[in-house]
């Protein structure tokens, strides 16, 4: 398989509804909607570039980036 890189933005939400995608006991008795609590963007291509990781703690969000870990907001994420 060919290897490949999106090189363009993906909007993601706060909240994932998975309902549509339970069946059976779990379809009724489950939660459906699980809160986002941390993602990962890369920058740059597919054999170099940068990571940084935003994480959520209670309600305020991190941008953790190498050695810095700093206070953010999901307006900025976006």
């Amino acid at each position: 398989a060919a290897l490949g890189k999106l090189s363009h933005d993906i909007l993601i939400e706060q909240t994932l509804n998975l309902g549509g995608f339970m069946t059976g006991v779990a379809a009724s008795t489950a939660a459906q909607d699980y809160e986002l609590i941390g993602a990962i963007v890369h920058s740059g291509t597919l054999r170099v570039g940068h990571y940084i990781a935003y994480v959520k703690i209670g309600n305020q969000w991190h941008d953790c980036n190498d050695t810095t870990v700093k206070p953010t907001t999901w307006a900025l994420m976006e």
